[in-house]
């Protein structure tokens, strides 16, 4: 049959006889002239009514409906399981991010901390506390506890005190000033994370420590009494009872600490137990 196919497809475009005989009367033949163009026209034509006829009975008679519900009813089923997942997961972040809210503005609207330092070895000045005139809370603390470097002597390390105006410990802007009566003892410096932040005068590094409000956090005690504090830092560069120098590097601008609102340096200056305003010591 194949082979019948081919030869007619050959001869499409001429005329041929078509001779047939019945194998029970072979001497009675019949023929027929034809052209297998038009044979072929013809089963095509017939093709195209036959695939018109069943498109047109799919898409007006309810037999398209019930082959194409097994295929919509599957699709329709992973559509709402999706639909749902998505909603429950909508409500999980709303949620989370009420509970965040809650948690910010309670650790916000906590009073900030004035260090009040003891005096506990020889050198250092006979009263180093001084109470702050702010309504905030004390904390009174042993300076050797923050001290674990055996027999450090702070006027021998840094018997001067340092010398102001100084400049930004980090390049930034600054984006939140010294407010003591809402709790904020220092100034915010916004920067890119990962810029390095410096020391502003020579001193003693007496506390490296992070919490879940502020992360890393450094205390650098300078001569005369000065205190340094960064806050919202990467892990610190420096150790804990390491003399360093003014311009050494202590660590990198981070976003760390529940209470940052973004990548910035918190920077504080104390003397004697008292805040001070930074603005009032750097060159801007």
């Amino acid at each position: 049959m194949r082979d019948f196919l081919r030869r007619l497809y050959q001869l499409r475009k001429q005329k041929i006889t078509l001779i047939l005989w019945e194998n029970g009367n072979p001497d009675d033949p019949e023929s027929f002239n034809l052209k297998p163009q038009s044979i072929l026209r013809l089963g095509l034509f017939v093709g195209f009514l036959w695939v018109a006829f069943f498109s047109l009975l799919i898409v007006l008679t309810p037999i398209g409906t019930i082959l194409s519900d097994h295929s919509n009813s599957n699709f329709r089923n992973d559509l709402m399981a999706i639909s749902t997942r998505v909603l429950e997961l909508q409500d999980s972040l709303q949620v989370r991010d009420v509970q965040l809210d809650n948690m910010r503005e309670v650790l916000r609207t906590s009073p900030d901390t004035v260090f009040s330092v003891g005096m506990v070895r020889e050198g250092l000045p006979a009263n180093l506390a001084v109470q702050s005139n702010y309504p905030v809370t004390t904390v009174s603390f042993n300076s050797n506890d923050f001290i674990r470097v055996p027999d450090v002597n702070f006027d021998a390390v840094i018997p001067d005190a340092p010398v102001f105006p100084v400049t930004l410990p980090v390049s930034g802007s600054i984006i939140s000033n010294f407010q003591p009566e809402v709790g904020h003892f220092g100034i915010d410096v916004a920067a890119t994370i990962g810029t390095p932040f410096r020391n502003i005068a020579d001193g003693v590094v007496i506390n490296t420590d992070w919490t879940i409000n502020y992360g890393h956090i450094i205390h650098i005690q300078h001569g005369d009494g000065y205190l340094s504090i960064f806050k919202h830092s990467s892990a610190p560069l420096r150790k804990t009872g390491e003399v360093i120098r003014k311009g050494d590097i202590l660590g990198n601008v981070s976003d760390s600490g529940i209470i940052s609102t973004g990548p910035h340096l918190h920077f504080e200056l104390w003397r004697n137990g008292r805040p001070l305003n930074p603005m009032n010591y750097i060159i801007n």
